[in-house]
């Protein structure tokens, strides 16, 4: 059997690999060494599973729990409104350019809801959000569309029939 493979590590598939294991040692007889060989973990995570298993917990023993921790300093529904700011764009809140970093967005969520965040936790923020860093496209302040095609259909002509004349090597 092939080692555990896992894309992701969410909470469910986490108690999906720790079922699986304690199921190899009852079920299929392996000891625990085996079963971390063959899962890719350590023997105490196994020895860790098999005991909360046997403990009377059963396989609800091996669930995942959900983690507490610090409640977000915004709510959901604040949280939700912030890629609308966004999309108005950084020139809409005073930034001279329209380009979005972690401390502009950490400015204006401090501005618009009163809440200070570091631009690491904002850029963590962005991300539980669905949004991506963004290479911003080198295109020139000054570049003009129409005046760049006129140039290739007037001047370009001329110049590559400039390079085309034959040259007197004698």
């Amino acid at each position: 059997m092939a080692k555990w493979i896992q894309k992701r590590r969410d909470s469910l598939t986490l108690e999906e690999r720790r079922v699986k294991g304690v199921k190899m040692i009852i079920e299929g007889g392996l000891s625990e060494h085996e079963v971390a060989r063959k899962l890719g973990v350590s023997q105490a995570a196994v020895s860790k599973w098999y005991s909360a298993y046997m403990d009377g917990g059963g396989y609800d023993a091996l669930r995942s729990r959900t983690h507490t921790g610090r409640p977000s300093k915004l709510d959901d529904g604040r949280l939700q409104d912030l890629p609308s700011i966004l999309l108005k764009g950084a020139e809409q809140y005073g930034f001279s350019t329209d380009m979005w970093t972690g401390e502009r967005v950490a400015r204006v969520i401090e501005e618009v809801y009163g809440v200070h965040y570091s631009p690491s936790q904002v850029v963590r923020i962005l991300h539980s959000l669905n949004f991506s860093w963004q290479k911003p496209e080198g295109v020139a302040r000054e570049h003009d569309e129409e005046k760049v095609k006129k140039w290739v259909k007037d001047e370009l002509p001329k110049i590559k029939k400039s390079w085309m004349k034959p040259t007197d090597s004698s």
